[in-house]
């Protein structure tokens, strides 16, 4: 499990915030006078989007907030985000969750290949980090699909938001997704 790493402030810097410096920082290192031009790089992030019409989410939930933060639900059995891609290239995803239900086991499938089990998640405090991950994958042509697949959910073997009917397994509390730049 990737940990997010320690700021001056006290306080945890997410993962994706550190990759944004650091390509930031790559990129203005490299730069001279006539930088070549650069496409922009398009990113999704699932937080804090409300709707996008070249992405499909199935089963999660709108955003929530509090005053820890925000995130998704994704729902069990089974959460997925469909995409198009124009051929194969290569994506970058970042996921980090919190799991609220002990020795959760989350498998991560790209195009309906398993790519990541996380098993045995602990449940720790609310929001933070039981998954935090950064996978790069090869996109097909044409339709895309990532699916969470959920060894347990509310009401399902387990629960743990008696008072909450939706068969909540993954809080998401950030997932980007975008087109790696070419090398």
């Amino acid at each position: 499990m990737i940990r997010p790493l320690p700021s001056r402030l006290g306080r945890a810097m997410p993962l994706w915030l550190v990759l944004l410096v650091a390509l930031v920082a790559l990129v203005a290192a490299g730069c001279d006078q006539n930088p070549p031009e650069v496409k922009p790089l398009v990113m999704t992030d699932l937080i804090a989007f409300k709707s996008q019409p070249d992405l499909v989410l199935n089963n999660f939930e709108g955003p929530e907030r509090d005053g820890k933060g925000a995130w998704r639900w994704a729902l069990g059995p089974q959460a997925a985000i469909y995409f198009q891609s124009d051929g194969a290239k290569d994506y970058v995803l970042l996921l980090e969750a919190f799991n609220p239900i002990p020795n959760q086991t989350v498998t991560l499938e790209i195009n309906k290949t398993p790519v990541r089990t996380y098993a045995g998640l602990p449940v720790p405090s609310w929001l933070e980090h039981s998954i935090s991950d950064l996978l790069v994958f090869r996109s097909k042509p044409g339709l895309n699909e990532i699916t969470l697949r959920f060894a347990g959910w509310n009401g399902h073997g387990v629960t743990f938001a008696p008072g909450d009917n939706r068969p909540l397994a993954l809080a998401v509390v950030s997932l980007l997704l975008y087109q790696r730049p070419p090398q």
